[in-house]
């Protein structure tokens, strides 16, 4: 499990976590991870399957998908 400041800053910007049954949760934040990352990082790739979720603690992200037209 990821330290308590951690989890409260998550519980602060995703106040829907409150939701998720306590068990799930924990599984979940248990194989978490803090990641910085510089600007302009790819974190993922069309068509790659997604095998993470990003929670933004701070920053931003850009979401976008080419046209091929």
């Amino acid at each position: 499990m990821q330290d308590q400041s951690f989890i409260e800053q998550l519980f602060v910007l995703y106040p829907v976590l409150s939701e998720v049954n306590a068990d799930l949760l924990e599984k979940s934040l248990g194989n978490a991870r803090l990641v910085t990352l510089t600007a302009g990082t790819q974190i993922f790739d069309e068509l790659q399957p997604c095998r993470a979720f990003p929670f933004i603690l701070s920053g931003d992200i850009r979401v976008y998908k080419q046209s091929t037209k």
